[in-house]
């Protein structure tokens, strides 16, 4: 497998387009779209670290700075009695927290390669069903439909459904189409 690295920046798994006689890959860990195709091996690596070059160049022109690839640190905030469960559990099985979440993390990622995408698709949308009728109860004191509204709703709206504790008041605004 075909991989590149040039000042910190990586390349994704190199890929052959059999109709064109190119390889093909692009940088990730950003979210700017990078992407270089060469005939070789050799010609490649260079289309890569030019495209890493012409980024920089396009940063300046454009007056940003370029995004920096992914650290492998991130802020996650989660409730008090959460944080506390998962320490526990941590220290239960004589890991530390980072490899506790970082091994939960893996195997998350794992199952989602390994299933098809629409057994994945569904279970996110039974997932987000399941928090919107449990957010309902809570918020609202309502039971949230399973099934999606005729229209979509605007933010207008929810939030009007929000503070007036299910009792919509009818405003000119919130009945336009989203």
């Amino acid at each position: 497998m075909i991989e590149f690295e040039y000042k910190g920046y990586k390349s994704s798994e190199i890929k052959r387009d059999e109709t064109q006689d190119l390889l093909y890959g692009h940088v990730v860990g950003i979210t700017d779209g990078i992407g270089f195709a060469g005939r070789d091996e050799v010609e490649l690596a260079q289309a890569f670290r030019d495209s890493i070059e012409d980024y920089f160049e396009a940063c300046v022109e454009d007056g940003k700075k370029p995004e920096k690839p992914f650290s492998g640190k991130f802020v996650v905030r989660i409730p008090p009695d959460l944080h506390r469960q998962v320490v526990t559990l941590a220290e239960a099985q004589n890991v530390s927290l980072n490899r506790f979440i970082k091994e939960l993390l893996e195997a998350r990622v794992s199952e989602g390669k390994n299933a098809s995408s629409s057994v994945v698709a569904k279970e996110a949308v039974e997932r987000f069903l399941s928090r919107l009728q449990d957010v309902a109860r809570q918020e609202l004191g309502v039971e949230a439909s399973p099934s999606p509204p005729s229209r979509p709703l605007t933010v207008r709206q929810v939030k009007t459904e929000r503070h007036t504790h299910g009792k919509p008041r009818q405003r000119k605004q919130d009945l336009r189409p989203s």
